[in-house]
């Protein structure tokens, strides 16, 4: 979990996620993933996603494979998740972003669920990683076109390097996409000494109207006084940065 001022809810958050939770089960000798999710391109269907996905696979051999669930059909465990955590929060007053860590860990008291607070220098750059390992998205091994919104399966091998293994149907065969390679043009990627890139240089700048709105909320005593340090952190935030 994070607030806004940590980070965003875009590709780079997401796929940082995914890339602590894989490298914290690699550690503990797994060497095969598969995700599950809804078909969101935003979050979890991009070619950012798909090019941490080679970089994982080539960087620790291993393989992971992506599923998206049909549309219609996208209900999972973690809707459930969610409307615990709202049930949960129905009648707790909360003041800061903090407070959620505390409701969501203690919103299940049997197999509570277990939080952690991403720190903004573990959100990486995957834009950047994009830029620097990939340069082909548009056609496959075959000169097929390549539509990314249509993708049913993905699918990183560490037997097949810079190529991404994909389905647009899922009784299909795999298809494969030769990321660093676009008709003549070929770039040589060394996977081993590539660094990730952090994604941001300081906390993150609240929008002026959000800040106004927390202030009116201040103003009002619907945020206690207690609370209004946290609320003067966000105004030193607001003068730092240059959202608007």
């Amino acid at each position: 979990m994070w607030n806004e001022v940590v980070g965003n809810r875009g590709a780079s958050e997401i796929g940082s996620c995914l890339l602590l939770y894989i490298i914290s089960q690699v550690e503990q000798g797994i060497r095969e993933f598969s995700f599950f999710s809804d078909n969101c391109s935003g979050q979890n269907r991009n070619r950012f996603l798909y090019s941490l996905y080679s970089y994982l696979s080539q960087k620790y051999q291993i393989k992971i494979k992506h599923t998206y669930l049909e549309k219609g059909h996208t209900q999972s465990e973690g809707d459930c998740v969610h409307s615990v955590i709202e049930r949960a929060a129905r009648n707790i007053p909360i003041y800061t972003p903090d407070q959620w860590y505390t409701v969501v860990r203690t919103a299940k008291r049997k197999d509570p669920y277990k939080v952690v607070e991403l720190a903004q220098e573990n959100i990486y750059d995957l834009k950047d990683l994009e830029k620097k390992t990939c340069i082909n998205w548009e056609r496959d091994e075959e000169n097929e076109r390549v539509f990314l919104n249509k993708i049913k399966i993905v699918e990183a091998d560490p037997r097949f390097p810079n190529t991404l293994l994909f389905k647009v149907n899922y009784d299909s065969t795999y298809k494969k996409l030769k990321l660093t390679e676009k008709g003549r043009k070929k770039i040589d990627v060394e996977i081993a000494s590539l660094k990730l890139k952090p994604c941001y240089e300081k906390e993150i700048s609240l929008k002026k109207l959000k800040y106004d709105h927390l202030q009116f909320l201040c103003r009002k005593g619907a945020i206690l006084a207690p609370y209004h340090k946290t609320q003067a952190q966000f105004h030193l935030l607001r003068n730092l940065g240059s959202a608007t």
